[in-house]
């Protein structure tokens, strides 16, 4: 996923390079429609001045005067348009280019360009094969393949079952395991009971006990 980010950083320089290019491309079409408009705007006023003339001369109806200025006005909005279709091409540039509006730029047209015309006929299957090859839009998903892949193996494994073995040994030792020295004595232990009536009766216990401890050897409560 990483790596397809970094393919992904790729793809995006590309788009960007491609639409500068674009919109150079756009303007020099849109300079070329503007000097389009301009020169047919001009030869339709040449029409209606004569035309004008010719109306006023009587040698032809007015109605062939307003057919011509008709005209002349769609062609000064085909002028219009073209300019504005222009500007607009420049503002995109200005955009991608990131340039401040105020700034002025001259956008140079190129000469003549010799075009190996045998690289633009080639097949689809070339052109795509080629995609595989350079385009980073394609190894990026190639890479995001390759990904669903894993986590399909993780799906996998996560349904799997499991077998599992836990092993452990000690001796279990405790320091505080004590067993008595020597022979146990008994020892009589009084204890007064008292009933309701206040009569108090002494009783004896017996308990046995040693004169002292030691921990019990390992190897006994390593036996136990």
């Amino acid at each position: 996923d990483y790596l397809a980010s970094i393919k992904d950083v790729e793809t995006r320089k590309n788009d960007i390079s491609l639409n500068i290019a674009t919109a150079y491309v756009q303007i020099l079409f849109g300079k070329e429609l503007v000097k389009n408009a301009e020169n047919q705007l001009e030869i339709t006023k040449l029409q209606k001045d004569r035309i004008s003339n010719l109306v006023t001369a009587g040698s032809l109806a007015e109605s062939n005067l307003f057919d011509i200025e008709a005209q002349f006005a769609r062609d000064e909005l085909q002028k219009v348009n073209a300019e504005n279709s222009l500007n607009f091409y420049y503002l995109q540039l200005y955009q991608y280019l990131q340039l401040d509006i105020n700034t002025e730029i001259e956008i140079q047209v190129p000469g003549n360009m010799n075009v190996d015309g045998s690289s633009l006929l080639a097949g689809a299957d070339d052109v795509y094969r080629a995609a595989l090859d350079i385009m980073p839009e394609m190894k990026a998903q190639e890479l995001r393949l390759k990904s669903a892949e894993y986590s399909l193996k993780n799906a996998y494994g996560a349904v799997a079952p499991r077998l599992s073995m836990n092993a452990s040994y000690g001796s279990i030792y405790s320091g505080n395991n004590k067993v008595g020295i020597g022979q146990p004595t008994t020892t009589l232990v009084p204890f007064t009971i008292v009933d309701g009536q206040n009569n108090a009766y002494t009783f004896f216990t017996q308990q046995q006990g040693y004169s002292g401890y030691e921990t019990k050897p390992l190897n006994e409560q390593f036996k136990e």
